[in-house]
């Protein structure tokens, strides 16, 4: 994946990704206690899930939405990764639900 990737080698990068290679940041591991994201359920996303929508942040940084499992037609899951392209890492940053309403218009269109 190159420095500056886009949303086509995201995609590629998070279908090949080894478990051993998806690494949390101190900030994750603190708040997925209280907002009640268990550990699982973000390893899982990632390696087994197709993601729902994929918006870039910055350079090497993506938000990416997955459905929640527990409560799919209330919420998604939102994971905001960062890239590592040299060694081939991805950073989870922060985690959060949100409320499928961002992203679902009532009206159904």
């Amino acid at each position: 994946m190159s420095e500056d990737g886009d949303i086509y080698e995201i995609l590629s990068f998070l279908k090949d990704i080894p478990e051993n290679k998806i690494v949390f940041t101190g900030h994750v591991k603190e708040k997925i206690k209280d907002r009640e994201i268990p550990y699982d359920l973000i390893v899982n996303s990632i390696l087994n899930e197709t993601p729902l929508a994929i918006s870039k942040q910055d350079f090497s940084k993506f938000k990416v939405k997955y459905p929640f499992k527990y409560d799919k037609s209330r919420y998604d899951l939102v994971i905001i990764i960062l890239v590592e392209p040299v060694t081939k890492t991805l950073k989870v940053i922060t985690t959060y639900k949100e409320n499928v309403k961002k992203r679902v218009r009532e009206d159904g269109s």
